[in-house]
């Protein structure tokens, strides 16, 4: 009997705390707000950067690369130098594999429900179909 009064004081209780909260505000979405900000440009493409790399003359890509770290400075001057080796039409090639595989990977490791976003960032040009 006992516990029976205690379960039904807690019961009691409880009903009286949730009675006593105020309501709830209304969802977000029925506020009235700000605006939502314009979307932000895209950054430029690491393929571009890289290829504007690759046109520069020795000198300009140390300058260019200045602000990189030691070690980032390496890695890309060792990348560049492997596809200053390259015959203009291997390099092209190369290019546009980076190009597909920096476009294509974030929408492959997406849920399929996400990718319509995602898909949104390609560029024309890439999304045609033969």
């Amino acid at each position: 009997m006992r516990l029976l009064v205690i379960s039904l004081f807690g019961f009691v209780l409880t009903g009286v705390v949730t009675a006593a909260e105020p309501p709830s505000a209304p969802p977000a979405s029925t506020l009235p707000g700000p605006p939502p900000a314009p979307p932000l440009p895209a950054p430029q493409s690491l393929v571009k950067t890289f290829r504007e790399l690759l046109e520069m003359t020795p000198e300009a890509r140390a300058r260019a690369l200045a602000s990189k770290s030691e070690q980032h400075r390496k890695v890309i001057n060792e990348r560049l130098q492997e596809f200053d080796k390259l015959s203009p039409e291997q390099r092209q090639v190369r290019l546009r594999l980076m190009q597909l595989r920096l476009e294509l990977l974030p929408l492959l490791r997406s849920a399929p429900t996400n990718r319509t976003g995602l898909f949104s960032v390609i560029p024309d040009e890439d999304k045609k179909t033969h």
